[in-house]
């Protein structure tokens, strides 16, 4: 009889520990669903993360690929309805941030809810083995209307969606040929484009965009003529192609970037 008891004290615990760990992470939506669900103002993430001085290049590059990128595969059917990551080379007299990602959710409900699963948590947790929390940044794309500041970020066609299916590159200028009138300059640039889109950010000593187009084509036609256009305010650029590919497939190099398909 005792020998009874202690198996149901037994199993009942097991079954409690067993309903606590369920309801401590739980069952992401089906990838459908979020598809089906992204026809609305789309939410985005334009993060810029600089390394930590005691990790190295080698070290980053290493550490990316098999403790971050892994993380974020995971991550498509708990709401990151795209992934955009690009490793930064450096360059001589810019202080620039050794990734840059754009995060894109249906909606910031759903972004709410991916931060609180397990592999939010891991994702966030990761951050602080390669990147300086001081310094980095995770900004949220405003409609852009004109006018701009630093240190924010801007979409300029908000209601562009056609994500999943355009062309994409991250283009970043450093080293401005003059502080004086900056930001009046880089309006004027964005006043026209050919592109599908262009969510960007403009920092004091930097600018990054990223570029959709509908073909290749476009994409290196459009890149190219901005990359002239900002030759006159920014002493130095660099373009990084996002290859469409499933993450894991193949390492990301610095100077390399990825389109993420689930």
């Amino acid at each position: 009889m005792h020998i009874l008891n202690l198996l149901k004290i037994i199993f009942t615990t097991l079954m409690f520990l067993i309903c606590a760990n369920c309801a401590s992470t739980p069952k992401p939506p089906p990838v459908a669903v979020i598809k089906k669900t992204a026809n609305g103002s789309l939410y985005h993430r334009f993060y810029q993360g600089y390394r930590l001085e005691s990790v190295n290049t080698v070290q980053f590059e290493e550490i990316i690929n098999t403790r971050f990128l892994p993380l974020f595969a995971l991550a498509h059917p708990y709401g990151l309805y795209s992934y955009r990551p690009a490793l930064l080379t450096e360059v001589k007299g810019c202080t620039l941030p050794a990734e840059i990602a754009l995060l894109t959710f249906t909606d910031e409900q759903i972004y709410a809810k991916y931060r609180e699963t397990e592999i939010g948590r891991k994702i966030r947790d990761a951050h602080g083995l390669v990147f300086e929390s001081k310094t980095s940044n995770s900004l949220v794309p405003e409609s852009y209307a004109g006018n701009l500041e630093l240190d924010r970020a801007y979409n300029l066609k908000t209601e562009f969606k056609d994500y999943q299916d355009s062309y994409t590159a991250l283009l970043v200028y450093c080293q401005p040929r003059s502080e004086k009138n900056l930001l009046s300059k880089v309006q004027k640039i964005y006043k026209t484009t050919n592109a599908r889109n262009i969510l960007f950010t403009v920092g004091s000593k930097h600018l990054a965009e990223y570029i959709f187009a509908s073909s290749a084509a476009q994409l290196k036609a459009v890149s190219e003529a901005r990359m002239r256009k900002f030759s006159g305010i920014y002493k130095k650029s660099m373009m990084i192609d996002l290859d469409k590919q499933k993450i894991g497939s193949s390492p990301v190099k610095m100077g390399q970037g990825v389109d993420a398909q689930w």
